[in-house]
């Protein structure tokens, strides 16, 4: 086989013609090894399986169809063996163009493969981000303390009006619905507001009407009636409570505090350095210079469609277009931040990408076995169960893989960059350094077909 890169007159940007050419005698093996393959399986009238002549299949097939099978059977080696001698980074599924394609002769085809841009990275030491300097204040151990408390408070039904920081023991009713029996905390950060409002200052057997509008943009009245006010009654500060916060014997209050201001110092450090990286990461991403094709655009927009048209049926049961609707969307404003989100989520996945090979990253086993035993106790199971069920779980294991090595990837920006510590607090909510599996415009709760980018990037 011999292969020659093409000069393309107006060529597609990201995209690569080779000419294919294989020798006349490998062709006519392929086609001989085709037509024994069908002799072995077809039926045909006044002829044993395995002895039908040539002639007799062409007749019954045609002398092209099977020039094409054999050209079929011989081109998934002949394009890993192209992709592997000039280094491509493919996308999607290359085009072929047969020039000639007669027994005896050399067989000549050109295959078209689209390719991810190139990547032109900027000079890290250019870049500076700031890493805010854990600080600890009296009010945020005093605030920690005080959410222990409630946590491992006790609740006493009480014969008095609500208060904030009670909890309400309701039931609520809904058209088509079974009634349903809940414990609502009045002083839950989550809980909403309108709800709260509703249930303050109320007492045993009142009667509330809600309504609450879905996503979605529907209206659902829920008729609630009180059934109980529970005070919350706070644990004291004793040994007993240090144990079961900390799970080691305390015996002072002094030391208890001490051990949550080094916990809590740890956590603010952890997340000022998650804000520090992913601003690092953002700052690269957009000094980058790169090109994307409108097929690789439009292959991640079809991507993210399909992954929100998904969504809306597991979670919701209506098609994409109802929810657009519910939510007061257009088609056409709904086109539009697709079309940035995937441009946004193609840039940081081909940059990433190119730190990872400007820096030779690559996960090895021992990476994901160590990720996997920091997995298992979330997960409260057995890290063999666990490491069996990655194995089995092809898709699972990929991405972990690639969450590794985005990690890795914003590691070793972090190393190259300068960093400069300031005093102060990260933003209340850091950003997570961990690979951005992109959030879709709809919340992802289905399993979705594989992006678009990712064939490429592994």
């Amino acid at each position: 086989m011999k292969t020659e890169l093409l000069e393309q007159e107006n060529q597609v940007k990201n995209s690569v013609k080779i000419k294919i050419e294989f020798e006349a005698e490998e062709f006519v093996a392929s086609v001989n090894q085709i037509v024994q393959e069908m002799s072995r399986s077809v039926n045909i009238p006044g002829f044993r399986k395995g002895h039908i002549p040539r002639k007799v299949i062409e007749m019954r097939f045609g002398k092209s169809s099977l020039h094409s099978e054999a050209l079929e059977k011989m081109l998934p080696h002949a394009i890993d063996q192209v992709m592997a001698d000039y280094d491509l980074d493919t996308v999607g599924t290359p085009s072929l163009n047969v020039l000639n394609m007669r027994e005896g002769e050399p067989l000549v085809c050109e295959v078209v493969f689209e390719i991810l841009p190139e990547v032109e990275l900027p000079e890290f030491g250019d870049i500076e981000v700031e890493i805010s300097h854990p600080n600890v204040t009296d009010e945020m151990l005093e605030n920690v303390i005080q959410d222990i408390k409630r946590q491992f408070s006790t609740l006493n039904p009480v014969e008095r009006p609500s208060g904030e920081d009670d909890v309400v023991s309701i039931t609520s009713m809904t058209k088509g619905e079974s009634p349903q029996t809940d414990d609502v905390d009045l002083f839950a950060p989550a809980l909403e507001q309108k709800l709260r409002n509703a249930l303050l200052g109320k007492s045993k057997g009142d009667k509330v009407f809600f309504e609450k509008e879905t996503d979605a943009g529907e209206k659902i009245g829920y008729n609630i009636t009180v059934n109980e006010v529970k005070e919350r009654i706070l644990p004291e500060l004793a040994p007993e409570l240090y144990k079961r916060v900390l799970g080691i014997d305390v015996e002072t209050e002094e030391v208890f505090r001490e051990k949550l201001h080094a916990l809590l110092y740890t956590q603010i450090e952890r997340d000022n350095l998650a804000y520090a990286s992913r601003s690092a990461v953002d700052a690269v991403v957009a000094r980058s210079e790169l090109e994307i094709s409108d097929n690789l655009l439009n292959r991640q927009i079809e991507y993210l469609q399909q992954r929100d048209t998904a969504n809306c049926k597991n979670r919701y049961n209506m098609s994409l277009e109802d929810y657009l609707r519910g939510a007061s969307i257009t088609l056409s404003q709904y086109e539009q931040q697709l079309r940035v989100q995937a441009t946004q989520e193609l840039r940081r996945e081909l940059v990433l990408d190119a730190v990872r090979k400007k820096f030779d990253i690559e996960v090895e086993q021992k990476d994901v076995e160590e990720e996997l035993i920091r997995l298992a106790p979330t997960q409260g199971v057995n890290i063999d169960k666990l490491q069996a069920a990655f194995r089995k779980d092809k898709n699972r294991m990929n991405q972990m893989t690639a969450e590794l090595r985005h990690i890795k990837s914003t590691q070793a920006i972090m190393k190259n960059i300068k960093i400069k510590e300031v005093d102060g607090t990260v933003p209340e909510a850091p950003l997570s350094t961990e690979p951005i599996i992109t959030e879709s415009i709809i919340e992802e709760e289905a399993a979705a077909p594989e992006a678009a980018v990712s064939g490429g990037v592994e």
